[in-house]
């Protein structure tokens, strides 16, 4: 008896045992669990995400308690794996079967190095004689903690980098089914040949071996290449959307500009047309009447608010504006005098994407008492603190802490927060949010530079 074929003897007791069944089940449904922990879930109740990982594992081992054939088992792991995804998390068919996929072929190496292949039979070859319960207990221990080291690199290589919207594609995820299908292939043709030939038993194995690792390495690079790839894209994409939010927002300068001086030349003709029509009868009182009511239609321009900053004087009159048009009531505190250390194309870049947010949030909101938004910009003790708090409908779209957005286009959308977040950090600041229930926060700190405080 050759020592693979001593190893998978003794062993089919032992891993067959109950115990050792419930305890690897268990393992590997919760390593896959932590490992698909990135991917944005759909549901956010605590409870209804803990009922689903509890029959989720339930599953687990019941499908490890049937002992299928190695092939049937590894494919109706896949079908649960996939299945949970895509009941329970933001992702599609092809990223459910990537990742599954993923997963299987990463815990079938391991297999094949412990369990079934090379290390169990050095281990039997060095200490002849070995018990098998204690040569089989070796291999749990070392299966157990080469699979969980494994999944935390293949965790922290690709679904750590992952970024909204930007997750495998289907070409991804048949890359990699192939060589599973091919691994699954070849171990099926194994066993045929188990007692009868060690040597292509052996040759097999190391088949499978080299085709599982190499298809993980080819993973993991062309994945880890492919995200430094989109990031890039991403980032020039976010700073596109953010120059174009500049430019909106200098274009707009210079047109209310223009307005206010037309209309201040506007203003002084009305008064001139009122002077001469002065005591001219019904005729004169006719022309007064209109005068003065072109004059309310006007009065509106002139009421400029002092905020300190021009930036905020221009934008914030048309976020008023706009809320009053949604229904929405718009309650802001702002003091911009202390600001001025922050570009004013980042202010306003921040500014306008966080009322965009908020206006977005709060106007599918049928309760009147929910649509509204509070907005407070400011400095204090050394901060510089720009907040906004609304209202929103609960539901949210997340994958790990990066809020994804919920619009059918993800490729133009989402970049609001995280172009906040960038230009905070630019100052050595943060942005964070917060949710509690219906109410989402956002708070922008900024540290006022040391000539800034010396110059108050």
């Amino acid at each position: 008896m050759g020592y693979w074929e001593y190893v998978y003897i003794s062993g089919q007791w032992f891993w067959q045992h109950w115990s050792v069944t419930l305890l690897l089940s268990l393992f590997e449904g919760g390593l896959f669990l932590w490992l698909t922990e990135p991917l944005g879930e759909k549901h956010n109740g605590k409870w209804a995400s803990s009922g689903e990982k509890l029959v989720f594992l339930g599953l687990c081992v019941l499908i490890q308690l049937r002992h299928l054939p190695v092939v049937s088992h590894c494919l109706a792991f896949m079908a649960l794996w996939a299945g949970y995804l895509l009941l329970t998390h933001w992702v599609d068919l092809g990223q459910a079967l990537f990742f599954s996929g993923i997963f299987c072929l990463t815990s079938e190496l391991v297999k094949l190095l412990l369990k079934d292949g090379v290390v169990a039979g050095i281990i039997a070859y060095l200490i002849p004689g070995l018990p098998g319960g204690v040569l089989n207990g070796i291999i749990l221990v070392c299966y157990l903690g080469v699979l969980g080291r494994l999944t935390f690199f293949i965790r922290r290589q690709i679904l750590n980098q992952l970024r909204p919207g930007f997750g495998p594609n289907g070409v991804q995820s048949l890359g990699l089914l192939l060589p599973l299908i091919l691994h699954l292939l070849v171990r099926s043709l194994q066993f045929e040949y188990m007692g009868t030939d060690s040597y292509l038993w052996l040759r097999l194995q190391l088949i499978q071996i080299a085709n599982a690792f190499c298809a993980l390495v080819l993973v993991l690079t062309t994945q880890r290449s492919l995200a430094a790839v989109r990031e890039r894209n991403e980032h020039l994409k976010g700073e596109m959307l953010l120059r174009e939010q500049q430019r909106q927002y200098l274009v707009r300068k210079e047109t209310i500009d223009a307005v206010n001086r037309k209309y201040h030349d506007l203003k002084h003709y009305l008064a001139g047309i009122e002077a001469l029509s002065a005591g001219g009868g019904a005729t004169g009182e006719e022309v007064q009447g209109y005068v003065k009511a072109m004059g309310r239609e006007i009065e509106p321009y002139e009421q400029f608010l002092d905020t300190g900053s021009e930036m905020l004087d221009i934008l914030l009159p048309e976020r008023i504006r706009q809320c009053q048009e949604k229904d929405i009531r718009l309650i802001p505190l702002v003091d911009g005098r202390r600001l001025g250390f922050i570009n004013s194309l980042d202010l306003c870049a921040m500014f306008g994407n966080a009322m965009d947010n908020a206006i977005e949030a709060v106007q599918g909101l049928k309760e009147p008492e929910l649509r509204e938004i509070h907005a407070r910009l400011g400095v204090s003790q050394g901060l510089a603190m720009l907040c906004f708090r609304n209202y929103f409908d609960g539901q949210v779209k997340k994958q790990g802490e990066r809020l994804l957005t919920r619009k059918e286009n993800t490729g133009d959308h989402g970049y609001g927060l995280e172009n906040i977040r960038r230009i905070a950090e630019r100052y050595g600041g943060t942005a964070a949010w917060e949710i509690q229930g219906q109410e989402f926060s956002l708070n922008i700190l900024i540290p006022v530079p040391p000539e800034e405080k010396t110059a108050e």
